[in-house]
């Protein structure tokens, strides 16, 4: 896998997924695209500041050999506003991600998380959800 690209580059699990990702020698490419500046520094790594719900996305993930998406559900729903595009940010990256025939598209979201344990195996949609303890975002919605 040559280049990986990693969307919500500045949340705390992204700079720990970085740091792993740029510790495999077999990554010759790490992208991070946020609207705001990571302090992660590696000779691999490029940040790109763009908003997620930008048709620019597709630009970045031509050539890519996987897409992480690290949810911003919180992204979009600042003040309980829609988003001002009316393009939701997973969608988008997503729909680029198609376009661009990116061949690994991996959705990580921490908001709102399968009880466990699991009622059954595998995990399917009917699996109560529940927030992470003290991980207040998702308390609170």
């Amino acid at each position: 896998m040559k280049k990986v690209i990693v969307t919500g580059s500045t949340c705390a699990f992204a700079v720990a997924l970085l740091s792993l990702l740029s510790s495999d020698e077999r990554i010759e490419q790490i992208i991070g695209i946020d609207r705001s500046e990571v302090p992660f520094r590696h000779d691999r790594f490029t940040q790109v500041l763009l908003d997620l719900r930008s048709p620019q996305i597709a630009r970045v993930l031509a050539g890519a050999d996987a897409v992480i998406h690290l949810d911003g559900t919180a992204y979009d729903d600042a003040a309980g506003a829609a988003p001002e595009s009316g393009v939701h940010p997973g969608q988008n990256v997503f729909r680029c991600a198609a376009q661009q025939q990116v061949p690994i598209a991996v959705y990580l979201s921490s908001a709102a998380v399968y009880e466990l344990p699991a009622r059954q195996r595998p995990i399917d949609e009917q699996q109560p959800r529940v927030a992470v303890r003290g991980f207040t975002w998702a308390e609170d919605h």
